[in-house]
């Protein structure tokens, strides 16, 4: 009975493969003339507009955007392929087993723009996501802007919370935040939240993102950051945009900016 069963069964699967193979067709090309059914988007486009990329952001003494007195650090970001940053170097590199904690007041003016402020590693300034970052993406839409939260590991994967609402596989619905003012912000990162994975939060005024630390991701890959700042984001280019910061501390070290803080 066995035997009848094997025989039985390698027969269905013979058949099978003949059928299939009966079914396909091997075609040859010598493209000694143009070939049909080959089709050709932009691929013999000459005209690609060239677009100037203009970094602008700093140490500034005599501005005061984000409130209080003169002397703060921002200005005018702008998306683009090519490395560039302003940031606190961090005494020591830390990895997701520290705790790290940044706060202050954030200006974000009406217009458009794309940046982050965060973690970040000028090691390893490489593409999209940025790899070795904790950070909030600010992403300016005229009168309002989004902000997410997000982290990327050493190995480019990532995770991310919003100011607004996350259902996981079918939409991201952030809030709109209004432009032209001034929000308190707070960044924390516990390596002990969410259960010992590690949590990253971003208060901003009474609005709060959260997102966990994956498993797999902290102890398989991890990530380590050198620096706090702004960055822009690492894209092709987009139109630029202003953020400006006051009052920051980082790790417990405050900065006022009534002078250069070098």
């Amino acid at each position: 009975m066995q035997t009848q069963l094997r025989w039985t069964w390698l027969v269905a699967v013979l058949v099978c493969a003949t059928s299939l193979s009966s079914g396909a067709a091997m075609r040859e090309e010598h493209f000694d003339r143009e070939p049909p059914n080959w089709e050709g988007v932009n691929n013999r486009n000459k005209f690609f507009e060239p677009r100037t990329v203009e970094q602008n952001f700093g140490y500034s003494a005599t501005t005061s955007h984000a409130g209080g007195q003169a002397g703060e650090i921002g200005g005018r970001v702008n998306p683009a392929g090519e490395p560039a940053f302003y940031g606190y170097r961090l005494p020591k590199p830390l990895n997701l087993d520290s705790p790290m904690m940044a706060e202050g007041r954030m200006f974000v003016p009406k217009g458009s723009g794309h940046c982050l402020l965060g973690f970040f590693n000028t090691n390893t300034l490489n593409e999209w996501r940025t790899p070795n970052t904790l950070a909030a993406r600010i992403n300016s839409r005229g009168d309002s802007f989004h902000c997410h939260l997000e982290y990327c590991t050493s190995r480019w994967r990532a995770s991310a919370g919003v100011i607004g609402e996350i259902v996981q596989g079918q939409r991201i619905s952030p809030v709109d935040l209004p432009s032209g003012k001034t929000y308190r912000w707070k960044m924390i990162y516990d390596p002990n939240g969410a259960g010992g994975n590690g949590m990253l939060t971003l208060t901003l005024d009474d609005k709060t993102a959260r997102c966990v630390i994956e498993p797999g991701q902290r102890r398989g890959e991890g990530l380590t950051v050198t620096h706090f700042g702004l960055l822009p984001v690492l894209k092709t280019w987009d139109g630029p945009g202003e953020i400006w910061l006051d009052d920051l501390t980082i790790n417990g070290i405050a900065f006022d900016f009534s002078k250069n803080p070098k």
